[in-house]
């Protein structure tokens, strides 16, 4: 569920030139909260299943058993809260809300550029092939700056450009 709200987030920064920010931004915004609401159940999966357990009786780890004991009461405590998410009004709203804009395509109603027109009545692969080509050359141009030597410069870019390519879509 989390890499959906994820993917559906992405698929809207993507298609920010035909829908623009402010035609989906309750949507980016409740996504995020929902992905957020998720996370902390997922990282605790991940921690337990591939950090600890995995490991067990590979390597000596006093304390072990105690710490997976310990992440699995979180992990408990994490899925009660994703549990009390579901269950909210604003999931509820947020489930109904998001379909009904989806399937009504109430983005085609909203006040839109010429430009912004023109690119939702595009065909869809014309517009896919576009849309890569340009994320392709962000890339490539971010690539050839990077000393592949220095994972330290190379992790700072890419987050300074994951930063950038976000707030340009404001």
């Amino acid at each position: 569920m989390r890499v959906n709200c994820r993917r559906m987030r992405a698929a809207l920064w993507s298609f920010r030139s035909a829908v623009p920010k402010r035609v989906s931004v309750s949507w980016t915004d409740e996504l995020a909260w929902l992905a957020g609401r998720l996370g902390d159940a997922r990282d605790l999966d991940v921690f337990i299943a591939e950090g600890l357990t995995s490991t067990r009786g590979q390597l000596p780890m006093p304390g072990r058993d105690n710490l997976i004991a310990l992440a699995e009461q979180r992990r408990a405590a994490a899925y009660d809260a994703v549990r009390a998410t579901l269950d909210s009004d604003r999931y509820g709203q947020f489930k109904q809300g998001f379909r009904a804009w989806f399937e009504a395509r109430d983005w085609e109603q909203a006040d839109l550029s010429e430009k912004q027109r023109k690119n939702l009545d595009t065909n869809i692969g014309k517009y896919a092939r576009k849309l890569l080509h340009r994320l392709d050359s962000s890339v490539r141009e971010t690539e050839a700056r990077l000393d592949g030597n220095d994972a330290e410069q190379m992790h700072r870019r890419g987050s300074d450009r994951c930063s950038s390519l976000m707030q340009s879509t404001a």
